[in-house]
């Protein structure tokens, strides 16, 4: 299933910065699946109580 969303250039730009970042650590591809997944994931551990 695919799912699209709607987000401005500025936060595109943003995401595109991690994604290089997170392929540079890992040497691996990394899709925005992944980035995303990867932000949801910190934003959890922040935000555990």
């Amino acid at each position: 299933m695919v799912k699209t969303l709607r987000i401005s250039d500025e936060n595109h730009r943003e995401m595109l910065k991690i994604q290089g970042e997170i392929q540079a650590k890992s040497g691996e591809f990394t899709s925005m699946d992944d980035v995303i997944a990867n932000l949801v994931r910190s934003f959890k551990s922040k935000h555990r109580r």
